[in-house]
């Protein structure tokens, strides 16, 4: 819900920055920023992300098998594109 209202442009004045949190799950804002990261490298990534999960399974595989980098190779290269 929360990458919903990020791509609508209504973000709430507590969330972090663009890049920030420590881990990519660590909070609905965060994540709404990573999964939009992770969906600007392939246009179609949450939905077929959404497709896998249909089935009621959730495994970080997913962004290896959509993106071809793990979770956390992704997170670091979303925290990077921060860095100055």
């Amino acid at each position: 819900a929360d990458y919903v209202r990020l791509k609508a442009g209504l973000t709430l004045s507590h969330w972090v920055e663009p890049g920030g949190g420590e881990t990519w799950d660590q909070g609905y804002d965060v994540t709404a920023y990573f999964l939009d990261y992770c969906n600007g490298i392939q246009g179609d990534f949450l939905w077929q992300m959404n497709a896998r999960l249909a089935n009621g399974v959730w495994s970080e595989s997913v962004f290896f098998d959509l993106l071809g980098k793990s979770v956390q190779d992704l997170w670091t290269d979303d925290k990077n594109a921060f860095k100055f």
